[in-house]
C-alpha cells in the first residue's frame, strides 16, 4: 500500500508553530458549529444570562488561548494560555449548565 506523506515529511522547515492549527480548527470551527446546532435546535437555551456568558467567555478566551500557545512555544510568558484556557473553560461550563437546565426542563 502507498503511504501518504504529510506536509511535515515533504517540506523541511520549522513546524513548531503549526500546533495551533489543530487547536484553531477544534475551537474555531467544530465547537462553534456544535454550539450553533444546539442553540438552533433548543431555542429556549438562547435566552438568558448563561447563553450570553457562554458567548462572551468562549469568544474572548479562544484567541487568547491560541496567542498564548504560540507565545509559550517561543518561551514567552504563559499568562495568555492560562487566562485563555480559563475563559474557554468557563464558557463551555456555562454552555453545559445551560444545556443541562434546558434538558431537565423538558
Amino acid at each position: 500500500f502507498f503511504k501518504q506523506k504529510t506536509a511535515y515529511e515533504i517540506k523541511e522547515c520549522d513546524w513548531s508553530s503549526d500546533v495551533c492549527s489543530s487547536d484553531l480548527n477544534l475551537m474555531g470551527f467544530t465547537l462553534h458549529t456544535l454550539f450553533a446546532l444546539v442553540y438552533r435546535n433548543w431555542s429556549t437555551m438562547k435566552d438568558g444570562l448563561l447563553a450570553k456568558g457562554h458567548a462572551i467567555l468562549f469568544i474572548a478566551g479562544a484567541p487568547l488561548l491560541m496567542i498564548g500557545i504560540v507565545l509559550s512555544m517561543n518561551n514567552v510568558s504563559g499568562t495568555p494560555v492560562a487566562l485563555g484556557s480559563t475563559l474557554v473553560f468557563l464558557g463551555v461550563f456555562c454552555f453545559a449548565i445551560n444545556a443541562w437546565r434546558s434538558w431537565a426542563a423538558r
